[in-house]
């Protein structure tokens, strides 16, 4: 009897220590940043050589990420028991401003430097086009585009200028600015 007092003991010693190290990482060992804000994006081109019929498609990718803790603290909250990945809330600060200009007219409406969505189409998968200038919240089509998960395009052909270079251009509320510039664009 004295001998299985002590091994039960053992084992209860045992389960303390092992629940006091897992609750002891998850809560005081390497640091969760569960937000992140976007350093920078590159923009791909589906095809630079544009038919006159084509629509030009364009997608966001390779984005370099900065990870972020919930507050401005030198103390990250603690998440017990969670094994959660750098990023995992999304982003921070909500984007405020999205627009696509270009280096040299579109046509006369729309000069060089001038706001563009109303030209540009938001592509989501398998999903009916929509311009992205009736769309009211700049946050949800900023991670739409950021992420990489739907692709935009124009389907209007320039008619002032032939070959242009599009420029992307985000910012947070944070004020955090991204401008992403694309490849020169040719229409046949």
């Amino acid at each position: 009897m004295n001998n299985l007092s002590v091994i039960i003991k053992g084992i209860f010693i045992i389960l303390i220590s092992f629940s006091a190290m897992v609750f002891y990482e998850s809560c005081c060992g390497i640091p969760d940043f569960p937000y992140y804000e976007i350093e920078s994006m590159e923009v791909l081109v589906e095809n630079p050589q544009v038919a006159i019929n084509d629509t030009l498609k364009m997608f966001m990718t390779e984005q370099k990420y900065k990870y972020l803790n919930e507050v401005s603290s030198p103390f990250s909250k603690a998440y017990a028991w969670q094994c959660e990945s750098n990023g995992h809330s999304g982003s921070k600060y909500k984007y405020t401003e999205f627009k696509i200009t270009s280096d040299k007219a579109v046509d006369d409406l729309h000069p060089a430097g001038t706001n563009l969505n109303d030209l540009f189409l938001l592509l989501p998968y398998q999903q009916k086009a929509f311009p992205l200038s009736q769309i009211t919240n700049l946050d949800s089509v900023a991670k739409l585009v950021s992420g990489g998960g739907t692709e935009f395009g124009m389907s209007k052909k320039p008619t002032a200028n032939s070959e242009l270079e599009f420029l992307i251009y985000f910012k947070n509320s944070n004020d955090h600015e991204i401008t992403v510039k694309t490849p020169l664009i040719r229409w046949n």
